[in-house]
């Protein structure tokens, strides 16, 4: 019935393991779609995020008093999140690619406030929580789609925001 259901979704809001279960309604049939977990260490957005299939890790971005180098690397596991080495520029809107093959998070482009739009790659070897530089892009870009493909063991950078023009609708593999 409603009451059930209304109970049940008061449930769902506070726990990810909801502890009544209503006869009316089979248990296969309930989600609880949104889990609080721990908090960022900061107000944050525009920043840049990808997972090793372990750990989350968040980089850059807008803080409450302008853009930040800041990484933090979350554990589900734990649920909490843990500072790293700093990216060695504070940036936004950059966007960030794993690759297995090699055990470290690739960084691409950005906007910086003093200096406008990116076209660096920054990469952070997770194995030694350290940074270097890659080769730059060919040309600037914010807001790009980035993802690794293994199959080629690959970064692909796609579209994006940086000189308004037909280049961003190119495609580049890293």
């Amino acid at each position: 019935n409603s009451n059930d259901v209304s109970v049940l979704l008061n449930e769902c809001a506070s726990s990810a393991t909801p502890t009544v279960t209503p006869t009316a309604i089979p248990p296969s049939t309930i989600v609880c779609p949104w889990v609080p977990v721990a908090e960022y260490p900061i107000p944050i957005f525009g920043h840049a995020v990808t997972t090793d299939g372990t750990f989350v890790y968040s980089i850059g971005g807008w803080g409450l008093n302008g853009q930040v180098s800041i990484v933090q690397r979350y554990d589900p596991v734990a649920d909490t999140w843990t500072a790293l080495a700093d990216l060695p520029v504070s940036l936004a809107y950059a966007r960030a690619a794993y690759a297995n093959v090699t055990n470290k998070i690739y960084v691409f482009g950005g906007y910086q406030e003093c200096c406008g739009y990116l076209d660096s790659v920054y990469i952070y070897d997770v194995a030694t929580n350290t940074w270097s530089s890659g080769a730059d892009m060919p040309v600037v870009r914010a807001f790009s789609s980035v993802a690794y493909y293994s199959g080629n063991q690959k970064v692909y950078v796609i579209g994006g925001s940086g000189l308004i023009s037909a280049q961003e609708t190119q495609t580049w593999e890293y």
